[in-house]
């Protein structure tokens, strides 16, 4: 029957071993000692024993290491003196209590590794927590400096809009006020040359006597009573009576279109 130290020989596991190094030693010798990976006649016995040294740890896991006064740490072979086995057993108190420092410093430097992989892991976070706080930072005040442009460039176009709109504005009043001006020295001129038209046509046209305006300028009509307004002929203003007014414009209107008619075959002959 193996015991613990056996077992952990065995297995090559130290005495503060879990139960997943266990395990995990278990499958590593097995893959050395297994019946089928063995050429030894007593592969069955090894692994057998594997598995008792296995199950033996797994269950004194939790419980008390029993003392060297209830289990002697060494068998001697043959017979030895008290003095001999009280030297052996020293010695082997003197070793545990070694491997029992050397595990300890070993649980210590893993604890201090521990401590300082967890600081500087948090130095870490701290340090890319800083680094975003300083981006964000950043695209904030780069955001900000965006607004700033884009309202400064809006703006700008708004006075920009308001110059041009002003500008259109006074091009427009001076248009305005440069075609009142056209159209007043237009009537002027119209004015004018209606002025001057009029006393041309004033001084062109010759003055009825007194005669004429007595009586009616058709030839041989002595009729001095009911006479029209004067009217523009050929020789100047002239008052007709009623019949001969009448016949003074049809002759008149014939006239005028006899002289259209002619001027238009004229003109469909050339």
């Amino acid at each position: 029957m193996l015991n613990l130290s056996e077992s952990r020989l065995l297995l090559q596991v130290e005495i503060s071993a879990s139960e997943d190094e266990i395990k995990k030693a278990f499958r590593r010798r097995s893959k050395e000692l297994h019946p089928d990976v063995n050429p030894a006649p007593d592969a069955h016995e090894q692994f057998v024993r594997l598995q008792q040294a296995r199950d033996l740890l797994i269950e004194q896991l939790g419980q008390p290491e029993p003392s060297a006064e209830d289990v002697p740490r060494y068998r001697p072979a043959k017979e030895v003196s008290n003095e001999e086995r009280d030297a052996i057993i020293r010695a082997s108190r003197r070793r545990q209590r070694q491997e029992q420092s050397r595990q300890s410093r070993r649980r210590s430097r893993t604890r201090s590794a521990a401590r300082r992989a967890e600081q500087e892991n948090q130095a870490f976070q701290q340090e890319m927590e800083r680094r975003r706080a300083e981006r964000e930072r950043q695209q904030q005040e780069r955001r900000a400096r965006e607004q700033a442009e884009r309202r400064e460039q809006e703006r700008e176009d708004a006075e920009r809009a308001a110059r041009a709109q002003a500008a259109a504005e006074r091009r427009r009043e001076e248009e305005q006020r440069e075609a009142a001006r056209r159209r007043l020295e237009q009537l002027q001129r119209e004015e004018r040359e209606r002025a001057r038209e009029a006393q041309e046509r004033q001084r062109r046209t010759p003055s009825i006597d007194n005669e004429q305006v007595l009586r009616c300028a058709w030839k041989d009509c002595q009729v001095t009573d009911s006479l029209s307004p004067p009217v523009t002929t050929p020789l100047g203003l002239r008052r007709f009576c009623g019949r001969h007014q009448r016949e003074y414009l049809q002759w008149k209107r014939s006239r005028s279109g006899a002289k259209t008619g002619v001027r238009s075959g004229s003109a469909a002959g050339r």
